[in-house]
């Protein structure tokens, strides 16, 4: 299990723009000078950081909303967090 997970809430990192187009989330960084244009499933986890869940409140969530293996959402779930941690995106409060 990541360690991250039981420490607190999730959120986006506030100096982040995003806006909605056509369908999914785009973000921009400007203090990275970048952007990232979200897929469904990716739209759909970042939709789900407001207001500031759990890892385990979130994955649930997506797990519920899209069907398919549990194990295997979670997984990727986890992934594209620690991705967004990873890239500044995201951060964990306790």
């Amino acid at each position: 299990m990541d360690h991250w997970l039981a420490v607190g809430s999730i959120r986006p990192d506030r100096a982040l723009l995003s806006t909605e187009l056509d369908g999914g989330v785009v973000l921009l960084s400007v203090d990275r000078g970048r952007y990232y244009a979200l897929d469904a499933v990716a739209s759909a986890v970042w939709r789900r950081l407001d207001p500031e869940p759990a890892a385990e409140t979130l994955i649930a969530g997506v797990i519920a909303d899209f069907q398919g293996d549990p194990e295997r959402i979670r997984g990727d779930v986890l992934a594209l967090l620690s991705r967004w941690l990873s890239e500044g995106l995201v951060r964990v409060e306790a």
